[in-house]
């Protein structure tokens, strides 16, 4: 019960010592704000009444001036009121609450009482001021205040959600709201992109007790603030949709201006029930929060996605800038590195982050004109530069390069850096080959040359041997000298004719098991003799395109010169099978030898024509297998271990074609 001014000291100036001064006191009651009546204490009488007393009771003044307080205050709270009546000291006050009251129709009412008590000096009488006040009042009250701090408490939360503005940050700053109005249900409205009008948000968990859309023309109710009961006249669609809802109250605050309305916020109550105070004012506070809320997860969703816009581009711009083989540094107008590719770090012998903030001329390290040239660039007296020079890498090392200088708009040089190695060994590569070439027609016209006069030597020389008598060994064994080194001279020619003559492959789809097993069983008799144990693993493999007679060759070679390796015996490993590659699919043939194997500086050149460990070699085998395995699209390569053998493979692109595609030429 709320206090109220203590009419104490007045009443005790009313009183005479004989009987009270009925004017001025019921003047004094009737300007009380509240329901009350004197009493004496002992006897319970009442003395005095004012007009709320009577509207309270519905008793007339002159009725309850003839009752007793025991006969207004209802049982059973009668009791402990009169107690507490008779109990009273002089001077004291003391507060009663939800006490019962009798009303003149026979029901109840219940109030709060407060009691004071005061006597006249050298009177015996205690006179008693009730005043009443319906319970409902502090009731009232008190959820008041509960609403108010639970309003700040929610705001107090509200304020927190700013600083993670999203989608679950809405739907909890709405839930705040609906309890910081005390409503029964909140919606916010909000202007639709696609489509004209506005489109209802709700939580995923609330029920959508609102019209999910709203068309442009309710905008112009919806531009101010808006307060509607149900005994209004409804004059839009929402408070239609409010109406047949059955909702008692509907409050609505837009959000942005009525020149660019963004949204509406609306808290709706349920009929019965007081409208709680203040709620139109918190209607426009919660309104301004949402609206900044919202406007705030727009800019963060706009962020987010200009970011995961920059992290595609960056992304992108890293997979171009890996891919393009030109060095780029950017250098800003101070003269320091602001970026730089993988190019141009590889290049450099940098890493990126050892680069950035350097000075440009502790990085592009040249003659003394190429840096003048930058700082031209720099300077803006140059616009485009090229120059040819010598960089030098990290390690000391330097290289050709050709680089181009560009001045950009916002200042500072771009420059590209493109390595002339590659360029400079290709020309001396495409110098070495024409000179091969050159070589490869002049040994070609001398083997042919010498071909004939050589049949004609050993021609002669077993002309002679067959006029010989049987009996002298000695020229016999000359002229069997001659003959065979005429036969390896023979053997000689021929392979070079095969290097250096033109390949014309006759390409078609072939099983390569067959062509591997044909080398096996022409040597399957030197195998025997040498003692050589054959692990032959054949796997079912797709054909390939190739020319049989050529491939055989190829092979021939690499089962003879496994044998050869291994004069003592040993074990010959032929496997035919298929892989996967980031070409596509691939048929591998590997052939091994346990022979004492190949040391590192001779595998580096045994594929070079003409290189040979064999004292009675031609060092063209392998160069011959190489080239024609190179005319196939395929690969060869060795792997040697000393003390343990040799490992040749053959790999040649699968052919995934119809078996009976017609031949290639």
């Amino acid at each position: 019960m709320s206090s109220r001014t203590n009419p104490t000291p007045l009443l005790r100036a009313i009183f005479s010592p004989r009987e009270p001064n009925d004017t001025r006191l019921h003047a004094v009651l009737e300007q009380m704000p509240v329901a009350a009546l004197l009493a004496a204490q002992k006897s319970g009488t009442v003395l005095a009444v004012n007009a709320r007393a009577a509207a309270l009771t519905g008793w007339s003044r002159e009725e309850l001036l003839r009752l007793l307080l025991a006969e207004i205050v209802a049982a059973p709270a009668a009791a402990m009121a009169l107690e507490a009546i008779h109990t009273l000291v002089p001077g004291s006050v003391r507060p009663l609450v939800n006490v019962p009251v009798r009303t003149r129709a026979g029901r109840t009412t219940v109030v709060d009482l407060r009691l004071a008590a005061f006597a006249e000096p050298g009177q015996n009488e205690v006179l008693v001021l009730v005043q009443a006040i319906p319970a409902e009042e502090r009731l009232a009250q008190e959820r008041q205040a509960a609403q108010q701090a639970q309003a700040l408490d929610s705001f107090e939360q509200l304020i927190k959600l700013l600083d993670e503005p999203g989608e679950a940050t809405l739907s909890l700053a709405i839930d705040l709201c609906r309890d910081m109005l005390a409503a029964d249900a909140v919606g916010l409205y909000q202007v639709a992109s696609d489509q004209p009008g506005m489109r209802l948000y709700t939580p995923a968990a609330a029920p959508r007790i609102f019209p999910p859309l709203l068309g442009p023309s309710e905008a112009q109710y919806l531009q101010a603030p808006l307060r509607w009961s149900a005994g209004q006249r409804p004059t839009g669609y929402l408070q239609q949709a409010a109406r047949n809802a059955g909702w008692g109250w509907l409050l609505t605050h837009p959000l942005g201006s009525a020149q660019g309305l963004v949204g509406v916020f609306c808290a709706a109550y349920r009929p019965g029930a007081a409208l709680p105070p203040e709620s139109e004012r918190l209607l426009a506070i919660t309104a301004v929060y949402i609206h900044e809320l919202t406007t705030q997860i727009g800019f963060k969703a706009a962020l987010d996605r200009a970011h995961a816009l920059a992290v595609r581009l960056s992304g992108q711009l890293a997979a171009v800038s890996a891919q393009v083989e030109e060095g780029v540094i950017v250098i800003n107008r101070d003269g320091t590195v602001d970026e730089i590719n993988g190019a141009a770090t590889r290049m450099l012998g940098y890493r990126s982050t050892e680069i950035a903030g350097l000075p440009f001329g502790d990085v592009l390290i040249g003659d003394t004109a190429l840096g003048g040239l930058v700082q031209h660039c720099l300077d803006g007296t140059l616009d485009t530069g090229t120059r040819a020079c010598r960089l030098l890498r990290r390690s000391g090392d330097d290289y050709p390069a050709k680089i181009d200088l560009r001045s950009l708009p916002q200042g500072g040089c771009l420059i590209t850096i493109r390595d002339e190695s590659a360029a400079q060994s290709q020309e001396i590569q495409r110098e070495h080959l024409d000179q091969l070439a050159y070589v490869g027609q002049a040994t070609h016209s001398f083997a042919h040359e010498l071909r004939h006069p050589l049949n004609a030597i050993s021609m002669g020389v077993q002309f002679l041997a067959s006029r010989l008598a049987q009996s002298d060994d000695e020229v016999s064994r000359s002229l069997a000298t001659i003959q065979s080194e005429c036969a390896r001279l023979s053997s000689m020619m021929n392979d070079m004719l095969t290097w250096a003559k033109p390949l014309h492959p006759r390409l078609e789809p072939i099983d390569l098991a067959g062509v591997v097993r044909r080398p096996l069983g022409r040597f399957r008799g030197k195998i025997d003799r040498r003692n050589v144990r054959l692990n032959l693993t054949i796997d079912e493999v797709p054909p390939v395109l190739a020319d049989a007679r050529l491939i055989e060759q190829v092979f021939d070679n690499l089962v003879d010169n496994a044998l050869q390796a291994m004069p003592a015996g040993g074990h010959l490993m032929v496997t035919l099978g298929s892989s996967q590659r980031a070409t596509g699919t691939v048929v591998e043939v590997r052939v091994g030898d346990s022979g004492p194997g190949i040391s590192e500086e001779h595998r580096r050149r045994i594929f070079d024509p003409y290189f040979t460990t064999k004292p009675d070699g031609t060092g063209l085998g392998l160069a011959i297998a190489k080239r024609l395995i190179t005319l196939h699209h395929g690969a060869i390569g060795v792997e040697s271990f000393p003390g343990t053998g040799t490992i040749f493979t053959v790999t040649l692109p699968a052919h995934l074609g119809s078996p009976d595609e017609a031949h290639l030429t």
